[in-house]
């Protein structure tokens, strides 16, 4: 499976713009240029670049665009 390496924008899952980047076969690759762009970021900037490891570039987007519930924080955690 590729690693897909996304340029996303805004905080809500429903309303994130996904940018597609670059599609690479191996983990090494993607994280360079992943690194690369947010190099080139401002450091308040909105956007995020992430690496997403799937099947298809439709399933990353999808993932990026997922609500993820809160961790459930153990007593000891607090």
């Amino acid at each position: 499976m590729p690693y897909f390496v996304f340029q996303v924008e805004g905080a809500n899952p429903e309303n994130r713009v996904v940018n597609f980047l670059q599609a690479f076969e191996n983990y090494r690759d993607a994280r360079a240029l992943a690194r690369e762009e947010r190099a080139k970021q401002p450091d308040s900037g909105p956007e995020t670049v992430r690496v997403v490891f799937a099947e298809s570039q439709e399933l990353a987007e999808g993932l990026l665009r997922q609500r993820r519930e809160a961790p459930i924080l153990q007593e000891w955690e607090k």
